[in-house]
């Protein structure tokens, strides 16, 4: 059996289907290997509603694969669903990528002033932000932790699921450790801290994956452009999708 992450999509279905078909091809046994996705489905690319679907999907199809949760996640239930109680902003979300996400629910048929008027609570349907809601904040395999963002250097990963899951408590919440995992990015991207198992994680774009002792790297899309990976574990073989935009994108 194989493992295998993959990062993050941003609404690129054409990106994720021809990325797949390159893991189909490396050797994927969907009803045999594990696949983990490590978050932000969504924001940025033109197929939002496409992606959730395909996932949604997916985990039906194979219920061991693991779908983790983003900041773009975050971003979006907090604007239409938690209402604006971590972020305060509505529009912190609909400027980073929300736009394109409403975008792909809304139909064609409606006018640009139509489309306009349009609000996402009113086209995004509550089963994708259930969906969206339900997923982990991590994923674990005997070698690996999958997580979005990173892990905080200095604590152990068994007091990472101790706080995760309100059996420690400790100066930091749970609330606060959450938004590490899925925000962090310079102190987890420069330790050297072993967390015992290697890290698998997305949240920062990079134009080549990052690989070193005590984690990886995969996320390669810049919101709108840029490149899907998937990595292939424990041979840590690599799989790239270029965009079929050119150019990139701000981060």
């Amino acid at each position: 059996m194989n493992i295998w992450g993959v990062g993050d999509l941003h609404g690129h279905y054409w990106e994720l289907t021809k990325l797949y078909d390159q893991m189909l091809a490396g050797g994927l046994k969907p009803e045999e290997d594990v696949v983990v996705f490590v978050g932000d489905y969504i924001d940025g690319g033109p197929d939002v509603k496409k992606v959730i679907n395909w996932l949604m999907k997916k985990e039906k199809q194979y219920p061991h694969w693991k779908f983790v949760y983003g900041n773009h996640e975050d971003l979006m239930l907090d604007a239409l669903v938690y209402g604006k109680v971590i972020y305060g902003d509505y529009y912190l979300w609909y400027r980073q990528g929300g736009e394109a996400t409403t975008d792909s629910y809304i139909s064609e048929k409606l006018t640009p002033y139509e489309r306009a008027l349009v609000n996402p609570s009113d086209v995004i349907p509550k089963k994708h932000l259930d969906w969206l809601q339900s997923r982990p904040l991590f994923a674990e395999t005997e070698d690996y932790i999958f997580v979005h963002a990173g892990l905080l250097p200095g604590l152990s990963w068994e007091d990472h699921k101790k706080i995760l899951s309100g059996e420690l408590a400790t100066p930091m919440s749970r609330a606060e450790l959450a938004q590490e995992v899925i925000w962090t990015r310079d102190r987890f991207m420069d330790s050297d801290y072993d967390w015992g198992k290697k890290v698998i994680f997305g949240h920062t774009a990079m134009r080549q994956p990052l690989v070193m002792k005590n984690k990886i790297g995969i996320d390669g899309m810049f919101h709108n452009v840029g490149q899907l990976f998937a990595v292939k574990l424990p041979e840590e073989k690599f799989f790239i999708q270029e965009s079929r935009e050119k150019g990139w994108g701000h981060v």
